[in-house]
């Protein structure tokens, strides 16, 4: 007879777990109190949408959830002065075994633990929250201990660091920044440890909102502090330009001081006003003084919303935080009050944001009752999600149609208004196919301001699939895990009424810069292949794919840039022509925006002189870097001369020097020829480097679509109805065209 069964092992109760899950939150990021990593927005958890399955890839399992962790408040948190622990007591609170933590925290009072950890953590991680039962339970957990040991050795290291190192100007915190982004470092490339000045520019990112001005600001050559964009409806509108050299502000000269400190000194209370003096190039004034009053600024993600066709509106979407619902709300809005057809949102180099700005803005394009979004992480109950549904009537009229445009920028939040779209077959998806991140994080706030920024979850769209693209081999980011079973209540969560103000999903960084800016990092990074890409289906039937992004219902490339056309945007050739052409033609903004868009051909020829100039030297002003200088070839000739110089007599190498500048001149010539071969594209670039220092960045989006391949991509779909009725419907599969052909 067999041996009965052993009892499965204790698990502490889900409210000791919370606790202990908080202690351990106490000693690794130094809280100050037990922090949650729950999104403060958590609707109920929902069981999976009627009617649709969620696929799951062969072979993959959900990872069971634990539940979130807990804060302690009042009575359970309470908060003690403890004197500096010296390195000797160190080493006797730090046993090297968990047992033997476990076996310390059960033979003391619960107030002797708490006072003991504190005293070990107080050099790193200040006063502590929490009681000996927490302590208790979160040792009682798997390798709590272990955690726990690490904690107290990381903080005997930076102590003998403090104590014993050769130099005395050992700067404690940097080295507490740089392991503590060092460890983070080996997960993903999402999370990450924001200091005090990084956790501003965040919740700047993520509400919009500042009291300034409205400018983007940067330096040149040396100390020059110049705009590189002024915001409509603030700076723009008090009469700054981008290209303006800001000279002082409020009489004080600027000469000597960092973008930071300028930036510091443009800030300030909403009412009040700045006064600026500026220099512009191509004004008749030597000096202009502008008074700007400072408002509440808040970035707009709808940088431009019109109708660009009859019956067919645009909207430029380049972010998600607070007040983007709203902005697309109105945009709608106004549109459909004077007949709207078609609508093509415009999602391209669009990096994300908040989680419910996303589902905000969703719900205003998809049916009522629809899933918008599921979520599911370690922070959840074991083995759930959580499901967002839209609880209200689209402000989108269902007889519009929709196309969105998107490329290899559009990221995270934006996938997610994209995935919902395609799903639903709401609209059809124009463009190229999106960035792949399907994680989501939250901003938990730490003393002193500073915040961490960690992944805790993946989403996925109605379909079950979650697009994320890249698998963090070491990481354990694992793009085709399939959505954890909902529990069987029934209930769904609702889309929120408003956007909640609280931590966003954190934005991707660009693609290019994903790998290189964290070479050392000890995740490997892997696109997934197509076979680990598992296949889904809309609502109509139509096939979609887990894991990659998002592809287009409909490819199409940008305009491509060619190599001439690139090294003189890379060189700054046409914002140094912009500069002289304005020097040269002064006179009212008015009076310069019409001269440039009636003579445009003179303006162009003026460009190619002043291209021309710049190589041979003869050109005033600033020096710019001749063409062939940059150009791939001249690297390989002037490996060539060297590679030749090193074997010959100093004769033959004055006859290679002569004929490797022979070639040069050849070259040269060739691409200064491409001037008038690529003119088309180099005259749109001329253009708009000039009117960009004289219009407004809405009027210069509204100019770029008319030569813009994909947004005329989207026009010829949304105003050929056959066309987008049969990109919304499933592929006939070889039964249904037989089915088809005996039937005719």
């Amino acid at each position: 007879m067999a041996p009965p069964p052993s009892p499965p092992p204790r698990r502490a109760p889900r409210g000791e777990r919370a606790h202990g899950r908080g202690v351990l939150l106490l000693l690794l990021l130094a809280l100050g109190g037990a922090s949650s990593l729950t999104p403060r927005f958590s609707p109920r958890r929902s069981a999976a949408p009627a009617g649709r399955k969620s696929a799951r890839p062969a072979g993959t399992s959900p990872r069971p959830a634990l539940p979130p962790a807990q804060r302690l408040t009042g009575s359970e948190a309470p908060r003690f002065r403890l004197p500096k622990l010296q390195p000797e007591r160190l080493s006797q609170l730090a046993p090297r075994l968990p047992e033997k933590l476990q076996e310390l925290a059960s033979s003391v009072r619960p107030l002797q633990v708490l006072s003991g950890f504190a005293l070990a953590l107080v050099l790193t991680f200040g006063t502590l929250f929490a009681g000996g039962k927490a302590i208790n339970s979160f040792l009682a957990e798997d390798n709590n201990g272990e955690v726990l040991e690490r904690a107290l050795l990381f903080g005997a290291i930076l102590e003998n660091v403090k104590a014993a190192y050769v130099d005395t100007n050992v700067d404690i915190d940097k080295l507490f920044q740089t392991g503590v982004n060092a460890m983070l470092s080996t997960l993903d490339p999402y999370s990450e440890y924001e200091d005090a000045k990084e956790s501003e520019d965040l919740t700047l990112r993520t509400t919009g909102r500042y009291g300034g001005v409205g400018l983007t600001i940067g330096s040149s050559e040396g100390s020059k502090v110049l705009v590189l964009g002024a915001l409509e409806g603030f700076a723009f509108d008090a009469g700054v330009r981008a290209g303006d050299q800001i000279v002082q502000i409020d009489g004080m000269p600027l000469q000597g001081k960092s973008v930071e400190e300028v930036k510091n000194l443009l800030r300030g209370e909403p009412g009040t006003v700045v006064t600026l003096t500026l220099r512009r190039d191509g004004s008749p004034l030597p000096e202009i003084k502008l008074d700007v009053p400072r408002k509440l600024v808040r970035l707009p993600d709808v940088t431009l919303a019109a109708m660009i066709d009859r019956g067919v509106g645009y909207i430029r979407l380049d972010g998600f935080s607070e007040g983007t619902a709203a902005e697309v709300a109105f945009a709608i809005a106004r549109m459909q009050a004077v007949g709207l057809d078609s609508l093509i949102l415009d999602m391209r180099d669009n990096p994300g944001g908040l989680l419910n700005a996303a589902i905000s803005v969703s719900q205003q394009l998809v049916p009522e009752g629809t899933e918008i979004v599921s979520t599911a992480g370690r922070v959840y109950s074991e083995g759930t999600s959580i499901s967002y549904r839209s609880n209200r009537p689209p402000l989108l009229q269902p007889s519009v149609k929709l196309a969105v445009l998107v490329n290899p920028n559009t990221a995270s939040a934006a996938e997610i208004v994209s995935g919902v779209v395609q799903d639903t077959d709401r609209g059809v998806i124009i463009g190229e196919r999106t960035y792949g991140k399907g994680l989501v994080q939250v901003v938990e706030p730490l003393p002193g301001g500073a915040a961490l920024k960690l992944t805790v979850a993946r989403y996925y769209t109605p379909s079950g699939r979650c697009i994320q693209a890249t698998a963090y081999d070491g990481g354990r980011v694992e793009a085709t895990a399939a959505r954890p079973a909902a529990p069987a209540d029934g209930s769904v969560g609702e889309a929120p009424s408003a956007p909640a103000p609280t931590p966003p999903p954190a934005a991707p960084p660009l693609p290019g810069d994903e790998v290189p800016g964290r070479s050392r990092a000890a995740y490997l990074p892997r696109k997934l292949t197509a076979a680990e890409q598992a296949v889904y289906h809309t609502a109509n039937g139509r096939v979609v794919s887990g894991g990659g992004g998002i592809a287009p219902d409909v490819e199409v490339k940008p305009r491509p840039v060619r190599d001439l056309e690139r090294s003189l945007l890379q060189q700054g050739y046409f914002y140094s022509f912009a500069s002289d052409w304005l020097g040269r033609h002064r006179g009212e903004p008015e009076q310069q925006v019409l001269q440039v868009t009636r003579d445009e051909d003179q303006v162009y020829q003026e460009f190619v002189r002043f291209v021309r100039e710049q190589q041979t030297g003869q050109g005033g002003g600033r020096k710019l870097a001749k063409l062939i200088d940059v150009s791939l070839a001249s690297s390989k000739l002037a490996e060539v001369e060297k590679a030749l110089s090193a074997e010959t007599s100093a004769a033959a190498r004055q006859q290679v020097r002569q004929q490797v500048e022979q070639l040069r001149k050849l070259l040269l010539e060739q691409q200064l020829a491409q001037l008038d071969s690529q003119r088309q594209a180099i005259q749109q670039e001329v253009r708009e480097a000039v009117l960009g220092r004289l219009t407004s960045p809405s009027r210069r989006i509204f100019e770029q679509l008319q030569s813009d391949p994909q947004v005329l991509a989207a026009l010829d779909v949304v105003t050929n109805d056959e066309r987008y009725d049969a990109l919304l419907r499933p592929a006939a599969t070889p039964t249904d065209a037989a089915a088809a052909e005996t039937k005719g």
